[in-house]
């Protein structure tokens, strides 16, 4: 009898370690850690009436970066590419006719340059938005210029349908084949111009993918990819047809995540991808040909961002769910930050708690969220700056890369000035291995010693660059206030704290 007890007993732990061990492992939240990202549209920057006018264009720019800094925070996701052109300076593609009302037409400054000093000024990452495969948008071809749009410069690379025809000029995207191999190659020849001149934090995809109704349209039997299919050399794995097409996506993902990993290191790769995976009618694997999980699983991608913009409370697809069926995924070391709308405030019954929630579930598991897009920031400005984002955070760190933290600022010092604020200063890293590592700083403050530094509350500024002093007028003048620094790395590596130091002020100082 006792015997079978045990054996009783030693069942149930073994069924009970099943269970539990297959759900995904809880994630400590540190809110000191957070992504924080918004998509600006290149229509949000370079809206129509500002068209030709680039100091009005500058000011908007400005304008959008002051409050995603007031809004706390701390990525944006800055369209640069929409359907072969370019709101840069590129070697291969023509300017956006965004700029100047006309494709090809220099504009006479660099956006993406003026973006990046903007956005690094503020303490922001930029990270670069591109439409992946999107050829051209219009019911008709782009003019010609020099560089050569590759509407016309390369038709035969476009996405052919079963009827043997390439995909019609209309209001959307005409999209090129990823099954060409010449048509990836072009794509991430493009990419890598912009690694290499610009000096971004982060590379972020959209459209990367198949056009919509690919299945039923025959999307994309062009001669190349038929050929290539049906040809050893070609589909080697003797691939069905459409795990062929998502492997050409899941092939561009890894050679520009190896190449663009080689050149800078630091550099965050990531992509918005369909919010339903491979379930219910629009889904990204199946409709699109688009696998977002194995390219997290391979581990050649930095963070997703599937795009879930439906309520909490819709009938078939409520945002908590979705949330919740993307992020046990998080096993595979890789961050998933579900995309949120905020366009759609005002409209459809969506209610601006309704933001709030889905901030809610997101840190419920996971760490960051996208926002889509800055038109509805303003709408969402007030919620989330006094109830969502009441703190600071920095970008989480990527473990899977360099992870190696700077040294602990040493010497912080403090000197109390006539207006009351309070000076703090620390020493320049003598090393010049640290010296280059050191990218910003955090400056906590706490009524409490230690001051922790994992308490959100207590972090109350980050630097926008490796800067050796701060000027605090927050300090109490009735407490004694202690603060610590800490140093962060381009991949947001955390040094161990400072020395700490205790700030009472004189009972004669006046504020």
């Amino acid at each position: 009898m006792r015997g079978n007890i045990r054996e009783l007993v030693l069942w149930t732990l073994m069924i009970l370690l099943i269970i539990f061990g297959c759900k995904r492992p809880p994630i400590k939240y540190d809110r000191t850690k957070e992504a924080r990202g918004i998509w600006v549209t290149r229509w949000e920057w370079a809206r129509a009436d500002l068209t030709n006018n680039p100091e009005a264009m500058k000011q908007r720019i400005i304008e959008i970066f002051d409050r995603v800094k007031q809004a706390r925070l701390n990525f944006v996701l800055f369209q640069i590419r929409g359907n072969g052109d370019a709101f840069y300076q590129s070697q291969h593609e023509p300017w956006s006719d965004l700029l100047t009302g006309e494709l090809g037409k220099d504009p006479g400054w660099d956006p993406l340059e003026f973006a990046i000093q903007q956005a690094h000024d503020r303490g922001l990452e930029l990270h670069t938005w591109i439409n992946t495969f999107p050829a051209w948008r219009g019911t008709s071809p782009p003019p010609h210029t020099k560089p050569e749009q590759l509407y016309n410069s390369h038709p035969e690379w476009l996405i052919h349908g079963k009827n043997g025809k390439a995909m019609p000029l209309s209001s959307h995207y005409v999209n090129l084949s990823p099954g060409i191999p010449e048509a990836r190659q072009y794509v991430h020849d493009v990419c890598l111009d912009i690694i290499r001149n610009y000096d971004i934090d982060g590379f972020h995809f959209d459209y990367i993918r198949y056009p919509e109704n690919s299945p039923e349209l025959g999307y994309s039997m062009d001669p190349t990819s038929l050929k290539l299919f049906n040809s050893p050399n070609g589909n080697p794995k003797n691939l069905s047809w459409a795990d062929w097409q998502r492997e050409n996506i899941n092939k561009f993902v890894r050679k520009f995540y190896d190449t663009a990993n080689s050149i800078k290191p630091w550099l965050k790769i990531s992509a918005a991808v369909i919010g339903k995976y491979d379930y219910s009618i629009w889904n990204g694997y199946h409709v699109v040909y688009q696998d977002a999980l194995q390219w997290i699983k391979e581990g050649k991608i930095d963070f997703i961002a599937p795009m879930i913009y439906w309520q909490t409370d819709h009938p078939t697809a409520p945002f908590g769910e979705i949330t919740e069926k993307w992020l046990k995924h998080y096993i595979h070391e890789r961050y998933i930050f579900p995309g949120i709308s905020i366009n759609k405030l005002g409209a459809d019954n969506w209610a601006v708690d309704e933001v709030l929630k889905q901030v809610a579930i997101s840190r419920d598991g996971g760490n960051g969220m996208v926002f889509f897009s800055y038109s509805g920031l303003e709408k969402a400005m007030a919620q989330l700056e006094n109830n969502g984002f009441q703190y600071l955070a920095n970008f989480p760190p990527l473990p899977w890369k360099k992870n190696s933290p700077p040294m602990d600022p040493r010497n912080l010092q403090f000197e109390i000035q006539p207006s009351g604020a309070v000076l703090l200063s620390w020493e320049k890293p003598d090393s010049l291995v640290d010296s280059t590592n050191v990218y910003r700083y955090n400056i906590f403050r706490s009524d409490k010693s230690p001051v922790d530094v994992l308490q959100a509350e207590n972090l109350i500024h980050i630097t926008s660059k490796p800067v050796y002093s701060y000027l605090d007028m927050g300090a109490h003048p009735e407490k004694t206030s202690y603060y610590v620094i800490t140093a962060l790395n381009r991949l947001n590596n955390e040094s161990p704290p400072s020395n700490e130091v205790a700030v009472t002020f004189p009972r004669f100082v006046s504020r």
